[in-house]
């Protein structure tokens, strides 16, 4: 700040001041040092790797107009404009490719495999498997037609081609290898001949001793406790052939006493459908049948889920008790509650509605399929003390995750037009003969002189249903559930064990009972 004199006013100036640095540091002393970096020369630019990253990297710009850069202007193409496309379709009977261009037609798998052999063998030549023994000797055959006949010391020195780890034949003669390893005594006799495909390779000593002593793969320390041959559980058939795994997105029931409550075990679901719904989905179903290309499929029928449950803990070990099998006192009315009509019946109480958030049902039942452990009687063969101990698999034929309905406790009687159930009463009993009859088919599947001397002798009690039901214009049929009535004020319903399902597909109740 600067003044000048007492009558001028004050008055700021800034000073600006430049500042340099200067760097009087000498030059190196020494030459700068080059580096031979290996680049790859041109040989990694003539590879299709680099090209391809290339092509990853760079966008390329290109404008694409509405017609996507190929004009099509058919005009003068001619009768298409009159119904007549022939000039647009490919020929019937192309024009055939010269020779030359035949090579350029090759698929990348003959180019990948142009040293190996080929036996042009038609894809639909027979309807009937070609085993690579079968498809060796007919290639050996069509070698040897037309030449002179090979010495007989040429022929026992020739060997025999191996044969392919899938081919069904080799399959199907190492399961029964196995068999024999675990089985000697049902191994079958040396006259059925090493040629024939019932009878299993002979075994190594490596596989007996394996069999006798075995090894875990992974921790070599680990002995096995006990052994279970997997076997199909035979009687264990429901009416629809297969069992359903249910995932539950939360776990229904909360812990009770810091302990996992046992009333899931013996819970029921009951099936409930929408009649607006489901006239809805049927629609659909119509439309997707008549025009596939131009609606969705609509996918299974929609329903909701009722997820019942014994009112107490200490029903639990008696419902058990009544669903096995092997319990003598399985057909006493001890432990069973009444009803208001003095029934013996159990009582289970709605505790939650349900609806599947994801649900498959499987091509093949066959593919997946849930073992059961059973400790029963003999390993050889079953006892009168309870089934044979074995591991028993059971076929998986849906799967389904269910979610809870998001309703408060005043609304958990569903949408309307849906009659939820609020109390079931269930009494367990033997199968009667229709369920019987369904569950006799499941074995004769499995079972083929079942099936030919027992299943095929068998009446069947859905004849006449079968008649009745295509002659009824409206196709109402129900059969299957003796008794399921709802009450309008307490929606209570009593159904059997059994569990079976309505002519419509609708089933009511998870079947249950002690077969």
């Amino acid at each position: 700040m600067a003044t000048a004199g007492d009558s001028r006013a004050a008055y700021k100036q800034d000073m600006v001041v430049s500042t340099r640095y200067r760097n009087d540091l000498p030059p190196p002393p020494m030459l700068p040092k080059l580096l031979n970096i290996e680049t790859g020369g041109i040989d990694q630019y003539l590879t299709t790797t680099f090209a391809s990253s290339l092509l990853k990297k760079e966008e390329p710009n290109i404008e694409v107009d509405a017609e996507g850069g190929m004009p099509i202007d058919m005009i003068g193409i001619p009768g298409y404009f009159l119904g007549d496309e022939s000039a647009i379709l490919a020929p019937e009977n192309p024009a055939p490719l010269d020779p030359a261009d035949l090579a350029l037609m090759a698929t990348p798998d003959q180019l990948r495999n142009a040293n190996s052999k080929s036996n042009h063998v038609s894809f639909l030549r027979r309807t009937q498997y070609i085993t690579s023994s079968q498809a060796a000797r007919a290639e050996l055959g069509a070698r040897s037609s037309g030449l002179r006949p090979k010495s007989s010391k040429a022929m026992n020195q020739q060997k025999e081609p191996p044969i392919a780890k899938n081919d069904p034949v080799n399959i199907k003669r190492h399961i029964q290898k196995g068999f024999d390893i675990a089985y000697p005594e049902s191994k079958q006799p040396d006259s059925a001949g090493p040629e024939s495909s019932s009878r299993g390779p002979p075994p190594s000593s490596a596989e007996i001793e394996a069999w006798k002593n075995p090894v875990h793969p992974d921790n070599p320390k680990l002995t096995p406790v006990d052994y279970y041959p997997v076997l199909p559980d035979i009687e264990g058939g429901t009416d629809s052939g297969s069992y359903i795994t249910v995932k539950f997105d939360k776990p229904p029931l909360p812990a009770a006493g810091g302990r996992r409550d046992e009333r899931i075990d013996v819970s029921l679901l009951t099936a409930i459908s929408n009649e607006e719904v489901v006239r809805e989905h049927q629609a659909k179903v119509e439309l997707y049948q008549q025009h596939p290309d131009l609606y969705a499929d609509p996918g299974p029928e929609p329903y909701e889920l009722d997820f019942m449950i014994p009112r107490t803990q200490s029903l639990v070990p008696v419902i058990k008790s009544k669903l096995d099998a092997t319990n003598p006192s399985k057909d006493d009315t001890a432990g069973y509650d009444t009803d208001a009509d003095g029934n013996p019946t159990f009582t289970f109480d709605r505790q939650r509605v349900y609806t599947p958030s994801r649900m498959g049902i499987a091509d093949d039942k066959w593919r997946s399929v849930a073992l059961s452990l059973v400790d029963g009687g003999s390993r050889s063969s079953s006892s009168s003390s309870g089934p044979q101990k074995a591991a028993y698999f059971y076929p998986i034929g849906q799967r389904m995750t269910l979610k809870p309905e998001r309703r408060d406790a005043a609304s958990q009687g569903g949408d309307v037009g849906t009659e939820h159930v609020d109390k079931v009463h269930l009494f367990v009993r033997e199968p009667n003969e229709e369920e019987m009859y369904k569950r006799a088919g499941y074995r004769a599947e499995m079972d083929a002189a079942y099936r030919e001397e027992v299943f095929a002798k068998m009446e069947d009690p859905f004849a006449g249903e079968k008649e009745e039901e295509e002659e009824d214009e409206d196709g109402d049929v129900r059969e299957g559930v003796e008794e399921r009535t709802v009450e309008a004020n307490g929606r209570d319903a009593d159904v059997d064990a059994d569990g079976d399902a309505d002519a419509d597909g609708e089933p009511d109740l998870d079947a249950m009972d002690e077969s």
